[in-house]
């Protein structure tokens, strides 16, 4: 006979069974969303399973053998739940840190040892001094004796489960109100686990030879998990500390009373990498001398200056001291505030105040605060200069905004390079930049301006300007500053009008230049605009005047184009709607450009009326007939036949004949064709 009938089998059978439901129900559910958690719990009951079916086959087994090796089945199985219950505690009181593979390595080696000291006790009779069969009532047991090994084995599994009672009840001391029953819970299955495994271990005779320590283990799981899906401590208290730490994006560090580093938040460790870790337990001022010099003298400021991956980070710096219950300082808490942002924008702010924004010189603002600084007797003899571009609204008008913000950023650039460091340089609006020369005489500040005339006249720029200068110089403390400058600026205006013929003929040199490059049209065609419009000209005896403008209309009659972008002037295809639209105000730019500009006021209303139609339906305004000056009539004429007779991108010239055919299709509607029958004539006659 192979099996005894005990009084426990019925009983650990259902207890087995029991067990199998709660593991099943507790998995089904989904009690515990935390992996680490759940593999836990499942280890301790699965161990618990093994522990309770090696105590039923103990029991109901009668060979002696059998008895001993189930009884080192439930030995084994011990060591896991123990092992894992004390590990799932850990990971619940917030110690996940702790609980790294090295250590729980380390609290796995006792037992480890100790299960190898079981299946190996025949040999050395350590763990077991002495196992041997003997009758309880009707039906056989072991009678163990423990060794010096079996005694420690429970040292260190009555040490586990009090630790985590310890652990349990100091965070119950501190715990929220609302959590200290979830907490009570806890610290009771502990030990009422601690209870059941003494009892078990000293067989006291209460159900004798029935281990009643696993069954409490599951019903104590079960309490545990149950209570933890419902209060979800176990993922709130953690998880909340570190969320609200390491989400902030404040600097924390904890320093104990010597100014030793005992934790820090994420964003310090980012701050610190890669050597966060190694300054835990070092003094402060090993790591970061300037902060411990803040703490160590509050008074010398809160502002501290960092350096994060060779840049630096300002920060505020906030200082409390942690008090423990009995209100005694134990160490100090440190918040760092990023307030780089805000400093570099107080910077900017700062810098904008007192600085151009386009030329990045001074503005006029600092300019005046420097005069009065500076308007000092030791600061004589003082020197104002102050420079003018000639025409900038010309230039924008011609040739658009940025244009002429390219002028004036060469000019500071140009200035810069000529004044002095000492010095001050600034732009006091629009097209007007001033500097004030501390401890200059007349002479030496008329060397600096004419090293600034030498260096406009070298620099090379697509869009050709001048400047007007003039400057004054205040050689006693007597002489007034404000009249200083208007002398300055009364020499510079004078200086204007010496300069602005030359300064207009360079502008209409430009213009042209701008025009061969932003159109279609050649050298050889303009070359061939003036020649033929010249001719149709005197064939209609136009007077000298009215041929000069003849010929001037005939070079700039498109030169509103140089403000059409170059999408649109150089597309290969046909233009759409709104870029025609686009297209169809050069005239009035045209208009514009030639209005401010002196030497092309007279050619104003050409450029104006050169699209415009004999029969009204031209563009801008729709004139008709006599209304349009008679150089636009012929310049349009001119156009029409050179610009048919040549090649373009988006077809090949047409020939002579055909272009004669067109002009005649058009005379009367777009053409005058008084106009067009003397152009005729000249084309017969091989004038043309």
């Amino acid at each position: 006979m192979l099996w005894q009938n005990t009084v426990y089998n019925i009983t650990l059978i259902e207890i087995i069974i029991t067990t199998v439901i709660i593991l099943v129900l507790l998995n089904s559910f989904k009690f515990l969303k935390n992996r680490f958690q759940k593999i836990l719990s499942s280890l301790v009951i699965f161990g618990c399973l093994f522990w309770m079916t090696g105590n039923l086959f103990e029991l109901g087994l009668i060979n002696p053998q059998a008895k001993i090796f189930m009884s080192y089945i439930k030995y084994l199985s011990s060591e896991v739940v123990i092992i894992s219950w004390f590990i799932f505690f850990l990971y619940f009181i917030g110690y996940k840190k702790w609980l790294s593979k090295r250590n729980i390595i380390l609290i796995s080696i006792i037992p480890f040892a100790m299960t190898l000291s079981i299946f190996t006790n025949e040999y050395h009779h350590l763990f077991f001094k002495n196992i041997e069969s003997v009758t309880y009532g009707s039906f056989l047991v072991l009678s163990i004796e423990g060794g010096p090994l079996f005694w420690l084995d429970l040292a260190f599994s009555i040490l586990l489960i009090t630790a985590a009672a310890g652990l349990i009840t100091r965070i119950l001391i501190k715990a929220y109100h609302i959590y200290k029953w979830q907490i009570s819970v806890f610290l009771v299955i502990n030990m009422v686990i601690l209870a059941a495994a003494l009892m078990d271990k000293f067989t006291i005779n209460i159900f004798p030879y029935l281990d009643k320590t696993p069954f409490v283990f599951v019903i104590g799981m079960a309490v545990l998990i149950l209570t933890l899906s419902k209060s979800k401590i176990s993922e709130i208290v953690p998880t909340a500390r570190e969320f609200v730490l390491d989400s902030m994006e404040d600097g924390i560090l904890v320093l104990d009373n010597n100014n030793k580093l005992l934790d820090l938040n994420l964003f310090m460790k980012k701050m610190m990498n890669p050597y966060s870790k190694n300054y835990l337990g070092k003094p402060l001022k090993e790591f970061l001398p300037d902060l411990s010099s803040a703490i160590e003298n509050p008074d010398n400021g809160k502002e501290l200056e960092l350096l994060h991956k060779k840049k630096s980070k300002f920060f505020d710096v906030k200082i409390s001291n942690l008090l423990n219950s009995r209100e005694l300082k134990i160490g100090k808490v440190i918040v760092l505030r990023d307030i780089t942002l805000r400093k570099n924008n107080e910077d900017k702010i700062k810098y904008l105040s007192f600085h151009d924004y386009l030329t990045n010189l001074y503005n006029r603002a600092f300019f005046e605060e420097e005069l009065n600084r500076l308007d000092v007797k030791r600061r004589l003899p003082m020197s104002i200069v102050l420079v003018d571009i000639n025409g900038l609204r010309i230039i924008n008008d011609s040739f658009g905004k940025e244009a002429g913000d390219k002028v004036l950023i060469k000019l500071a650039k140009i200035l810069k390079e000529c004044f002095r460091s000492e010095d001050i340089l600034a732009r006091l609006g629009g097209d007007t930049f001033g500097a004030i020369l501390p401890s200059t005489s007349m002479k030496a500040t008329l060397k600096i301006v004419k090293r600034i005339k030498e260096a406009c006249k070298k620099s090379r720029s697509k869009i050709s300007f001048s400047i007007s200068m003039g400057f004054s110089t205040k050689k006693n403390a007597s002489q007034n500053i404000n009249e200083i400058i208007k002398e300055a600026d009364s020499n510079m205006n004078k200086h204007k009008l010496l300069e602005r013929k030359s300064f207009h003929g360079s502008i209409v040199s430009s213009l042209k230049r701008a025009l061969l490059e932003r159109d279609y049209e050649t050298e050889e065609h303009v070359t061939r605009m003036k020649k033929y419009s010249l001719k149709l000209g005197k064939e209609l005896k136009l007077s000298e005047n009215q041929l000069d403008e003849l010929k001037l209309l005939a070079t700039l009659h498109d030169i509103g184009k140089i403000s059409i972008p170059d999408n649109i002037i150089f597309k290969p295809g046909k233009l759409n709607d709104l870029e025609w639209k686009i297209v169809k105000k050069h005239p009035e730019i045209g208009h514009r450009i030639a209005k401010t500009t002196p030497e092309l006021t007279t050619i104003a209303n050409g450029i104006l009326t050169h699209h415009e139609w004999w029969d009204g339906k031209g563009y801008p305004k729709g004139l008709k007939e006599g209304e349009i000056s008679i150089i636009s009539r012929i310049v349009s004429i001119v156009d029409a036949y050179d610009a048919m007779t040549s090649d373009r991108p988006y077809r090949k010239a047409l020939s002579k004949k055909d272009a004669i055919k067109e002009l005649s299709r058009c005379s009367g509607t777009q053409f005058d064709p008084s106009l067009v029958e003397a152009f005729f004539s000249l084309l017969k006659k091989n004038k043309i």
